[in-house]
This record gives structure tokens, C-alpha cells and sequence, in this order.
């Protein structure tokens, strides 16, 4: 596995109002902004008058339109589409597709405008899109060069759906989604689209060992033998720093055809002990912190996990919720499959391959969670800003060596569980130089980059469901665009 304000308007619950007087109306769309639909075989429902539908016609967000034509009332996202028949109370039921059988409602929202809302499966009617903009702080013409990037990089390239979140200091934040969450039904992505973020994971685990540390827990120079006696050799001479930063020297179970085996046993709960076994058959790579030496292992942050456990009692998904999700408010992420199963992400490819159907207990702590392109710009907003780590911690979270030019970077040096690397980027303004600090994840499918511009305060982050898709390639765009609209 390579390493690769709240949003009220878009989050989950709308508060549900009686009736649908007072909405405010939309512009209304033209039929032959529709003129692409292929109707066949549609239900026979009654007639919908103009009037009655009139004030809920029009662009929603995210890429969202509702469209009269014929006395009829579509839904469109494309590259979704579908008819809604009324039911006579003020709901509405799509007609196609992979909503079909769904109800639906508009409903006024807490800005004056409609939303659009759908009953899930739980019986909690939920917030789909809405009317208006919904990212007002930042200027038009940029949200609009935003968009346009996600548009031409799932268009032009093999992505079958990419998320953006841009946070600006002083201006706000963006979040957007194109193309498609699951190729095989044709389902839309849409922002709050949970991806497996792989090896963005090292980043919570290293942010709750390093509060371990600061609460006077453990010290990074305890060895792995006082914490995990016999589990690896020379655990005397191998501590928690050089875990955290790589350069333990541990051979990387990932590297022995462990993802293989995985992907044969899909529903398989794999055993930490299992994949530190799996490491230490091998030869290690060098000693314990032998200079000038570095050697990314998954098998560090599986120890690290197990650590955790260790020192606390308590489960690590449980410390990383605790310490971290619950109060930074991340209501989308979660340790799979221990919180959320594979019924709760976008589908995950690797060429035309889905790899969505595994159990991602055989990554862990090195790479088992699940989040959202917005929980995740917040969560390392948060983390660079000193909500989550004081002062001594976060310093020592920064001690940056050298990664002797792995992955092809020469820009790129590594801390504990954090990265810091330099997008290229089009300006000759030194203060917008480009350097970030974060993490990047790839592995079955999914890849993440997600990073903290400590020249200027900004947050970008990109997930792809596209093994062989750079999320970087969107991110060196989008700042670009951003820098441009400064």
C-alpha cells in the first residue's frame, strides 16, 4: 500500500417542515435542457400541472436539476436520470434506476431555499441537494473553475469519479464530486461519497500515538520488546520513533503477495499477528535506525496499532473515534470493517476490476479507514493548526529525514506518519511556493491525497475510486486555479 464551516448545507439530516408553502422558487429550466432523455416505457401516472411543480424547478446542488416536460417531472444527475410519479400527499417517487421505488420531498431549508430530500433505507428522510449556492464565500467565477477541473479530469482520464475539497483561509471552503460512485448501476458520486483512504490512516494512528506520548503514556523512545515482548527480532534495539518515521528496517508484509491473498479470501478477518508474522519471515531491509537508511513498511504502523491497544486496553478504532472523529465532529469517518462495512463506500477499481468486496482488516492501522474529501481537509486542518497536538508534539510530528528518493520524489521527506512534499505548481510568488504537508493513500481501488499548505493555511484534499489515478494531478490543478483567483 503506497502512500499516494461544517458543511450544514450538504450534511445529513433536513429539518422537515409541514407542508411546502413559502418555498422560495428557482429559476425555472427550459425542456430542452432535458432533451437527451430517452423516455421508454414510462410508469403511467396522472398529469402533473405546471403550476403545482413550478417553484421546484431548476438547478439544485450538487449537479442536480429538476426539469418539466409534458406534464411530467424528472430528476437529473447526470449521468442519472429518472421520472417522479406524485403520490397525492407531497411526496414523490422515482420512477428508474438505481432510486427506483425511492420517495421523495421537497421541503424549505434553514436558508430560505428548497431542498430536496429522499427517504433512506433507516426510515430518516435525508438531504440529497438543494437550491442556490451553496458554497457563497468563495467567488463564482471560481467555484466555477473548480467544477470545470472535476469535469475534465473524469472526462478525459480513466477516473470513474474523483471528490475535491478546497478549504481558503478567510473565504471558505468547496466541495464538489464528478462521475460515478459505482460503474456497474451508473450511480452518481456526490460529495459526501465515503472513499477508503489507505494510507492516509497512518496519519490518525501517528496523531493518537503522539497524544499517547504527551499524556505521558509511552515515550517514542520505548522499545517495541517493553510494549510487545517476542513479537518481532531485535525489538530491543527497535523503538516507537523508528516505527512512526519508517526506519525500522521491518520488511513491508504488504510486499510478499499478501494483498493476493487477501483479494482470494475477500471475506477473511485477518489477525495483526498475522501480518506482522507475515513480515518477519523476511529478512529485515537493515537494522534499527541505521543511518542515512529509510524503508516505508506497512508492518511499522501494525505494530504501532497494537501498541495503541496495548497501552490504552481499549480497541484502536475505539481511541481514534474518541480522540479524534468525535471531536472533530467527522461524522463520515470510520475503521472498516470494524465501524462500516463495504456497503458503506464507492465502489473501488483497479483498471476495470472491482475490488470493493474485501475485508480491510488485512491493512488495519496501516490502512483500514474510511472518510470523506471534507472530513479529511478538516481533520488535517486541525491537526496542522494545533487542535489536536500541543506544541512539543506537533514539532516532534514534524521532524522531517530524508526518504533516499522513494516513489521517484525528490521533494518529498517523511515525519511521524505525516509527509511534507512539493506540489508544482504556476506561480513565482514565493509565499505560494507550494510545499504540503499531509499524507497520500493508495491500495484495492481507492487513492487519497490529502494536504496543508503552512505557507498559507489552505486545504486540498482529492479522492479517486481509481487504482491507476493520481488524486495529485487534481490537486496541482485546482491550487493553481486557486492561486490564480487570489
Amino acid at each position: 500500500m503506497k502512500p499516494g464551516r461544517s458543511l450544514c448545507h450538504l450534511l445529513l439530516l433536513v429539518l422537515l417542515l409541514p407542508g411546502v408553502g413559502g418555498i422560495l422558487p428557482v429559476q425555472p429550466v427550459a425542456a430542452t435542457e432535458r432533451d437527451t432523455i430517452t423516455v421508454a416505457e414510462v410508469p403511467q401516472a396522472a398529469p402533473i400541472p405546471i403550476e403545482v411543480v413550478a417553484p421546484f424547478l431548476g438547478a439544485y446542488s450538487p449537479n442536480t436539476t429538476i426539469a418539466w416536460d409534458n406534464y411530467t417531472l424528472w430528476f437529473l444527475r447526470p449521468p442519472f436520470q429518472s421520472q417522479l410519479l406524485p403520490n397525492g400527499d407531497g411526496t414523490y417517487t422515482f420512477a428508474h434506476g438505481w432510486l427506483s421505488g425511492t420517495l421523495m420531498q421537497f421541503v424549505p431549508n434553514e436558508s430560505g431555499g428548497t431542498s430536496v430530500v429522499l427517504l433512506s433505507s433507516d426510515g430518516v428522510w435525508r438531504e440529497f441537494a438543494r437550491s442556490g449556492e451553496i458554497y457563497p464565500d468563495l467567488s463564482p467565477e471560481l467555484r466555477r473553475s473548480l467544477e470545470l477541473l472535476l469535469d475534465q479530469k473524469v472526462a478525459d482520464s480513466s477516473i470513474p469519479g474523483a471528490a475535491l475539497y478546497v478549504n481558503i483561509p478567510g473565504q471558505g471552503m468547496w466541495l464538489g464530486a464528478r462521475g460515478l460512485a459505482d460503474q456497474g448501476r451508473g450511480i452518481p458520486m456526490v460529495p459526501l461519497d465515503r472513499f477508503r483512504i489507505a494510507s492516509v490512516t497512518k496519519t490518525f494512528v501517528a496523531t493518537v500515538v503522539l497524544q499517547l506520548m504527551q499524556e505521558g503514556w509511552l515515550t517514542l523512545d520505548d522499545t517495541v520488546e517493553r510494549w510487545l515482548p517476542g513479537m518481532v527480532p531485535n525489538g530491543n534495539r527497535m523503538n516507537i520513533r523508528h516505527l512512526l518515521n519508517h526506519t525500522s528496517g521491518l520488511y513491508d508484509y504488504l510486499d510478499n503477495g499478501f494483498v493476493n491473498r487477501a483479494v482470494a479470501n475477500p471475506g477473511r478477518i485477518w489477525r495483526p499477528e498475522e501480518m506482522v508474522a507475515a513480515a518477519v519471515a523476511h529478512r529485515p531491509y537493515f537494522a534499527p535506525g541505521e543511518p542515512g537508511r529509510w524503508r516505508y513498511s506497512n508492518t511499522n504502523y501494525i505494530l504501532l496499532g497494537m501498541i495503541v491497544e496495548r497501552t490504552t486496553g481499549n480497541p484502536l478504532a475505539y481511541e481514534v473515534r474518541q480522540r479524534i472523529i468525535n471531536p472533530l465532529g467527522l461524522q463520515n469517518t470510520f475503521f472498516d470493517p470494524e465501524e462500516i462495512n463495504a456497503a458503506g463506500v464507492t465502489r473501488g477499481y483497479v483498471g476495470r476490476r472491482d475490488y470493493t468486496d474485501i475485508n480491510m482488516s488485512f491493512v488495519w492501522a496501516a490502512g483500514g479507514m474510511v472518510s470523506t474529501a471534507e472530513d479529511l481537509g478538516r481533520f488535517i486542518k486541525a491537526l496542522s493548526e494545533g487542535a489536536l497536538l500541543g506544541p512539543e508534539a506537533l514539532a516532534t510530528m514534524h521532524s522531517f529525514i530524508d526518504v533516499q528518493g522513494a516513489w521517484g520524489s525528490k521533494d518529498l521527506v517523511y515525519g511521524m506518519g505525516l509527509m511534507q512534499s512539493v506540489l508544482h505548481i504556476e506561480t513565482n510568488d514565493p509565499y505560494y511556493h507550494g510545499v504540503v504537508r499531509g499524507h497520500t493513500g493508495a491500495l484495492t481501488g481507492y487513492r487519497t491525497a490529502m494536504w496543508y499548505l503552512p505557507n498559507s493555511g489552505i486545504t486540498i484534499v482529492a479522492n479517486v475510486n481509481q487504482m491507476y489515478a493520481d488524486p495529485n494531478d487534481i490537486l496541482g490543478d485546482a491550487l493553481d486555479i486557486i492561486l490564480a483567483h487570489q
